[in-house]
């Protein structure tokens, strides 16, 4: 009988794009979403490597055939993209300078040609970090204690935003900061830390609403304060950030609260190489199944510079949940 917490759920995945030469770039943070015609759509921010003259650049890929295959359309002069469908429109935040001002833009053609970019907010906006703390991979960080890269989600008819947190360095793991909405004031507040299986690295929440469920994918580490004494040998291999910066496991969990997590699986691992990774996921259903998109670092060196775009498809990804609604008080 199949473990999916040992035999991956989506071992086999699909490239959807690579760098021309992991050596002088490497994808930022691609995303993934899911036109209503089922057409799957990829921004993926290609930036060079620190001393390469390469130009960065935000390349869009499209699949018709459920992400078997990716055809490779335009490449925009931007370095960040979201794409999104709303009321049916193809929409995408983008960013002409990262960590600049926040921009959108729109495509009426499924993302073969896309409008001229309208900015939404003016000043320097990267995801969430304390004043003066923008990350320095090969430095560490300077602060201890550093929260960014958001995910917002309505949780009984509340707006809620969880936070990656990284502590002291990733030697604490596995903790979520929690801030909550107030519609009234407009104003968001901390609320809460919450145990977070995954949350020193960038997670992604999807709400199934269908089934009043919550879903949700991150990685898992092994030896985030180095008790194992691996950490010379981490170093010579080139190896960014602490012990805990381990990106190779990756795994989906689900929830009914978007708060206390159950395992579902493993999506995806590199069991041997601690240098490569399955990370900064992205996700849609499509149909039954999850479809996944990964930042994936396989030949570039260190498990950060990610080098492939893959797409893993969960199959029939909400049997691997119990039913965690019966029994309750709920009407």
């Amino acid at each position: 009988m199949p473990t999916p917490n040992i035999q991956p759920l989506a071992p086999d995945f699909a490239v959807a794009a690579q760098v021309p030469d992991p050596q002088r770039c490497f994808f930022h943070d691609p995303n993934l979403t899911r036109l209503d015609d089922g057409t799957l759509l990829i921004a993926a921010p290609q930036w060079n490597r620190p001393g390469n003259a390469v130009t960065r650049s935000l390349r869009i890929l499209r699949s018709n055939d459920g992400g078997r295959s990716w055809e490779e359309g335009a490449t925009l002069p931007f370095e960040e993209g979201t794409p999104f469908v709303l009321d049916g429109q193809l929409l995408m935040f983008v960013q002409e300078k990262s960590h600049r001002n926040f921009q959108i833009i729109g495509s009426d053609d499924g993302g073969r040609a896309w409008s001229a970019a309208h900015t939404v907010l003016e000043k320097p906006v990267w995801k969430l970090f304390p004043v003066d703390n923008r990350p320095q991979l090969s430095g560490g960080w300077k602060n201890p204690f550093v929260w960014l890269e958001p995910n917002t989600v309505e949780v009984g008819n509340c707006i809620r935003v969880f936070t990656r947190c990284i502590i002291d360095e990733y030697a604490t793991a596995h903790t979520a900061g929690v801030l909550d909405y107030d519609p009234r004031t407009q104003h968001l507040s901390f609320t809460q830390l919450a145990s977070w299986p995954g949350a020193q690295c960038k997670f992604f929440l999807i709400h199934d609403q269908p089934q009043a469920m919550y879903w949700m994918l991150s990685n898992l580490v092994t030896n985030s304060q180095d008790l194992l004494g691996w950490g010379e040998r981490l170093r010579e291999s080139g190896y960014p950030g602490g012990p805990g910066n381990e990106r190779r496991w990756l795994f989906l969990h689900y929830s009914i609260d978007c708060l206390n997590w159950f395992p579902a699986g493993c999506v995806a691992y590199w069991p041997e190489h601690i240098n490569r990774s399955f990370m900064y996921p992205s996700a849609v259903v499509d149909g039954d199944d999850l479809v996944v998109l990964s930042r994936t670092s396989r030949n570039s060196g260190d498990q950060h510079d990610a080098d492939l775009c893959t797409v893993h498809r969960i199959r029939a990804f909400r049997s691997l949940a119990l039913n965690l609604h019966r029994g309750g008080l709920h009407r």
